[in-house]
Parts: C-alpha cells; structure tokens; sequence
C-alpha cells in the first residue's frame, strides 16, 4: 500500500498550486516557439479528474454505486500502469479506521478487496480536501443488493464451500493479525467476477466508524440499539455474530423482516434472544444450524470462538456452554404504555422512547416494588437503589430526572448503551458520537453532561460483573470528566472530542474545507487559506489547541498558560512558538502565506518595541523572513529575548533620565511661582563674578597701555 498522506500532498492538490503548474506549461510552450528545448513534465490533470499522490487518478465524474458503502460514495480510479481501482470518499465527522490501513495492506488473503491506496486529496465537485481510500477493482457484482430481499436460498452444502469457508479462514487470519474487520454482511459479499461464487471477495470497512454500515440486524443486541456512528470500538466478537446473521440470510428462501420496523426488531430480540427472534421467524434446519445457534448467542462469553467453529468444521461436536445465570424474569408483570413487561432489559428497552413518562414511572413506589418484589433479584435491587444515590450526588437540579433515567436503564440492562436525553451511546462510542454532533453542528450540551455527571463509570460498576475489562474505561473518564471543569483552550468538550477519539481529523470551522489530520497538516492547510482569503487573524480556535493537544501535546504544552492569558500579546506569542515549533521540528518547507499573515496578526508584539530606529528595523527583517515563510526565524525574531531585554533597559535608563529633568523642571517652575526672591542670590553671585571679570579686563588694558610707548594717548 502507498501512503499519499504526507504533509506536501495538501499543497500539490489544491486548485492553487493546479493553476501554478499550468502557468508553468504556457512558459514551456513560450519557450518552445523561440526554439528552445521543452521540459518533459506532465500536463496538469483535467478538472473531472483529482490525483492521490503521483500516480493515482480518481474520476470525480464516474461514481461506482456499486461499490458505495451506505453515505460514503465510490468513484472510479486507475493507476498509471492503467490498473482499475475504484476510490471512497470519507467524511471527515464519519471518523475512518486510517490507523488500520497499513495493517489490512499486508493481508495475502484473497478473499478480502486489496487496498491500494490512502490520503488526502483535493475533491473538486466541492472544492475541499477529502480523506480517500482506492481499493483494487476486482469485487464484481454483489451476491445480494441491499435493495432486494434479504434471502438467497442457498443450498446448506454449497453456503458452507463457497462463503463459510472462505470467511472463517479470512476471519482466522484477522484475528492473528489483531484486526477486526466489522463489515462481514450478506451485502458486503462480492461474486469477484466468478461464476458460481467459486471466488467471494469481502468487502471495505475503514470508510467510517467501526460497524458503522453494519444494519443493526448484523450487530448484538446492545450494540443494535445504538445509533451506528455511537458504537463504539468493535471486538472479534461482533464479527463471529455478524458471520451467523450473514449465514440466515444466505440461506433463507425469504425475508421475513422486509416489513417489520427495526425498532420492533431490537424489541423482539430483546424479549426472546436473537436466536429465538430468527427461528421463530424463518423455520431452517440442517446442518449448519448448530453453527448459527453457537454464533449467535447474546452473551459473547457464551458465543463460539473461532477455534471452536473450525473444530465443529472439522466434524467435533461441541457440547453447549453452560451459561453461568438465567436471564431474569418477573412473577408478575408490569403494564407499561401497552407492554406487559415480564424482563428487566425489556423495560429498559421501552424507558427509552417515551421520556416523561418513563421519569414519572421510576420515581413510582408501584416500580420500586415491582423491582423488589417481581424480579427478585437482589444484584438488580441493590443497583437501582445505588442508581437513585449517585444520581442525587449533583443534586435534585433540573438534570436530575434525566440521569436517574439514564442510571436505571443501565441497572436494568447492564452493557447497554448509555441513554441519556436524546442521545444514545456505547462508552467506547461517545468519542465518535462527538464527532458526529460537531461534524454535524448538532447540539453538544447532552454529550457535556453525560461526561460531567460520568454516566460510563457507573455503566461501567454495573457491567463489570458480565466480564467487561472497565478499569481503563474508568481512567479515562475520570480525566474526560475533569477536562469539562476547564473552560479554558485545550479542554472542555471540544478537548474531550479528540481525547476520546484520538483518530479524529480537525472539526474546527476555520478548516472546513480541509482535511486535516496532523500538526503538519493544519499549517499546510493555515497556509493555503491565507493564499486564498488573505487571512491575517482567527489562526486558532478551540478545536484546533484541542487537537494539537491530542496529537502532539509536545509541542504546545508549554505554551498553553500564555496562551490562555487575557493578556492579547502572550496569547499571541505562544502561537507563534506553537507554529514555530511544529515547523521546525517537521522540518517543513517555507509558508510565505502563512508568515506574511502572522505578521500582520503579530503587529501589536512588533509595536511593543521602544526604540523607533529599532523597530523599523525589526519590521523591515520581519517582512524579508515572511517572504521567506520560516516561522521558527520569525519567532526567534519576534520573541528574542535578550533584544526584548536591551530594549526594556535603554526605555528604563530614558524613562529615569527623563522624570530626573521632568523633577528638576517642575521644582524650577514652583520655586519661580511661589518664591518672589527665588533667583535673587545667584543672580548676585553672577553679577559679583561678572563685574570682578570686567574689572579685571580693566586694570588689564590699563596696564598694558601705561607700559606701551606713546602712553595711553
């Protein structure tokens, strides 16, 4: 795989530099026509094509809906050698797994579609960056569209040699690499151009968050009830299940929940277990399904494991799991907006949809002692009343109702997303579910107070006893939630955004049309803005110091107190360091762009010089490092000490010369005003000392004429 990402892509894609190279053509061809030898450079690429790095072409004009995975649409590619591929374009707030695309490139499996390619580029049909992803185009048609019935009717013999197989064997060989793909679906199945399915190759699932194309059919339970982009980091686990949904679907002879609302879906599962909920809805036997009965159990402890599906391959047969506690029934149900509610993740279920009268129900005695009394279930007793405790820790405020709600959903259903007001997540998903709202300029303040209350850490006290691994979990929200005490640059919710979901790229809407994914990237991006809009101020907001926290908290720790300082000149100067520092340390190439707007910013830090003369200098060496574009010089102009403190030493020696003669003159002025004789003395002295000079001049000439000849007359 060829990584395009580098920090001198940005600049080569954007329309800016597109315009530079066909100047540079139109010089060429002058050149030719008065006989000189022309360059051999390529000609620049046409407007419908956009290029990834050196080699790739993407067809902005020839989209491949063939290949789109649910928002994120494909479009043709070719390589120079003319090979076909075919290229996705992410969405920035749709954060993508581009941490696993060098470890997916060393797969050998033939099974999955290769990757060819990643990075950023220039998509001209919206004039901005877009991350990318160009795979090989060797897919072929889908064994099942989306948009048709979900069932094959596949022959059992034939499913288990031409999809079974082949994906338990790719599977394998993910979890040795330590990857999970979380994609496997009946509609992420390709034919690889093969009749007969006799070469099925596995589609993409870096686009966007993990599972976040999965139908929430294809998901557990509790990860189904989660919005897609909430669900958080996705384990082996889901994989093993989503292969058993893909397995049904495969060999159904119709789809039984064509018609039936997801919602209603999630609801029967809930009440009767996933694999209950199919049997009862499609009648299959045979062999495989004690496969699909393995692979589609609700506890992951109880699911099978990859070792124990190739054991039942290889004919073993594997006696069931012995589940350590029966899920809980009521004796008596409850009536609930129409439900006869006999299970405690049932009603948690239906807490959900209908909030004022699911907050009047739980204060309730009648719930109370229906939770006492029905469940009989000590664990579920002690919890809610822990629920009513931690929730009163904030006090009876406004929010008091919806955290009791969230709290008592999570005892009831332990492992279930966090819901709280309108929001829905997995604890591993409220970094990706930030990203979302503010991609999407959505309203943070739930996301705010589901971390400053720490719902995670109570889900995480409930869930620990189903064998949830909680303690880092734990860590990093006590720091999240200490992050939302500070209002301050670098912390608060846009801090905890890149915090909790480090991968994230840039959401500031100073970048918008940016991609921007490093520190190296934001002053590429800076500098390209300046180009364009002549930028001079706005160089920094609260996303941007939150994700250069996230990403290299090196390079503006130090500088963060200044930076929040109300004073506009050391706010100004650690921005300067902070750029500089990112320059220097990247070792990047000039940003004349960038610098000539800093210099204008940075006008008030010149203005602090004292000295007239000095400053004209230092105005006139700042503008030729600008043109330059290298920050750290500029820097270490700008913030050079020693001259700062020369400067202040030459304006104190004048500031005390001065007020001595200020002192001096103003003791003149009042003696003169208020001292009628004032003067009088020294005016004596002076006279006394004028008239003995004359005197003295006197006898002098008198005495030299009385000596001379011809006497004085």
């Amino acid at each position: 795989m060829k990584d395009s990402h580098t920090p001198t892509l940005n600049s080569r894609i954007t329309r800016s530099v597109l315009a530079e190279k066909q100047d540079e053509e139109k010089a060429q061809n002058t050149e030719e026509s008065n006989g000189k030898i022309k360059a051999n450079k390529p000609a620049p690429p046409p407007e419908n094509i956009t290029m990834l790095g050196s080699d790739i072409e993407i067809m902005c004009d020839q989209p491949m809906p063939q290949y789109d995975s649910g928002d994120i649409k494909a479009y043709a590619a070719r390589l120079k050698s003319g090979k076909s591929c075919f290229a996705l374009i992410c969405e920035n707030f749709l954060v993508p797994r581009t941490f696993l695309t060098s470890k997916f490139s060393q797969l050998a499996n033939m099974n999955i579609v290769r990757i060819v390619a990643s990075g950023v580029t220039f998509w001209p049909p919206e004039k901005r960056q877009r991350y990318v992803f160009v795979y090989e185009d060797t897919l072929g048609n889908k064994i099942l569209p989306p948009d048709q019935p979900q069932a094959m009717g596949m022959k059992q013999e034939r499913l288990m040699n031409a999809v079974i197989k082949p994906l338990v064997v790719l599977l394998l060989e993910l979890r040795d690499a330590d990857l999970i793909h979380g994609g496997i679906r009946a509609t992420n199945i390709y034919d690889g151009n093969a009749n007969n399915f006799e070469n099925i190759i596995l589609g993409e699932a870096l686009s966007a968050p993990p599972t976040y194309h999965q139908p929430s059919i294809y998901m557990p339970i509790e990860k189904a009830i989660c919005p897609p982009y909430a669900r958080g980091i996705s384990n082996f686990s889901d994989d093993i299940f989503a292969l058993g949904v893909t397995i049904l679907t495969l060999m159904r002879q119709e789809d039984p929940f064509a018609d039936m609302r997801e919602e209603e879906m999630v609801r029967q599962r809930v009440e009767h277990g996933t694999y209950s909920f199919f049997t009862t809805h499609q009648r299959t036997t045979g062999p495989l399904m004690e496969l699909v009965r393995g692979l589609l159990h609700d506890d992951w402890q109880q699911r099978w494991t990859i070792e124990e599906v190739l054991a039942w391959m290889d004919g073993k047969r594997l006696a069931p799991k012995k589940q350590k506690t029966a899920r809980t029934k009521a004796v008596r149900a409850f009536d609930y907006e129409g439900y006869k509610i006999i299970r405690p993740e049932s009603f948690a279920y239906e807490l959900q949809f209908n909030p004022k009268v699911a907050k009047d129900t739980i204060v309730d005695e009648a719930f109370e002692t229906w939770i006492q009394r029905s469940l009989s279930n000590d664990k579920i007793t002690t919890d809610f009343h822990d629920a009513k405790h931690s929730a009163e820790l904030h006090g009876k405020d406004g929010n008091y109702p919806d955290r009791l709600l969230s709290k008592t959903i999570t005892t009831l259903f332990p492992g279930a997303p966090i819901i709280y007001k309108n929001l829905k997540a997995m604890p591993e998903g409220v970094g990706y579910l930030a990203a979302y709202l503010f991609g999407n300029h959505a309203n943070t303040q739930a996301l705010e107070e589901i971390i400053k209350y720490n719902l995670v850490a109570f889900w995480a006290k409930i869930a620990e006893h189903t064998g949830t691994e909680t303690q880092n979990l734990k860590q990093k929200f006590e720091s999240a939630q200490a992050n939302t005490m500070h209002k301050k640059l670098g912390f608060g919710v846009e801090g905890n955004l890149y915090y909790l979901c480090p991968e994230a790229p840039c959401l500031s809407p100073i970048l918008n049309n940016y991609c921007v994914r490093s520190p190296e990237d934001l002053l590429m991006a800076l500098d390209d803005l300046c180009a364009k809009t002549k930028k001079t101020d706005g160089f920094y907001d609260k996303h941007i110091i939150s994700f250069l926290m996230a990403r290299d908290k090196k390079v503006i720790e130090s500088e963060l107190m200044e930076l929040n300082s109300f004073e506009v000149h050391k706010s100004k100067a650690a921005l300067l360091k902070i750029f500089s520092n990112i320059q220097e340390r990247a070792g990047m190439r000039g940003l004349p762009n960038l610098c000539r707007g800093l210099l204008v910013y940075l006008t008030p830090l010149l203005e602090r010089t004292h000295d007239r003369k000095k400053k004209e200098e230092l105005k006139k060496t700042a503008e030729g490092i600008a043109d330059n574009g290298s920050i750290p010089k500029l820097e270490r102009l700008i913030n050079n000490k020693k001259s700062k403190k020369e400067d202040k030493t030459r304006f104190i020696n004048a500031l005390r010369e001065y007020k001595s003669i200020s002192d001096e003159q103003a003791h003149l002025e009042h003696q003169l005003t208020n001292n009628p004789k004032f003067g009088f003395g020294t005016g004596f002295e002076v006279a006394a000392i004028i008239s003995g000079i004359i005197t003295a001049l006197v006898i002098l000439a008198a005495t030299f004429l009385q000596y001379s000849k011809g006497g004085i007359f």
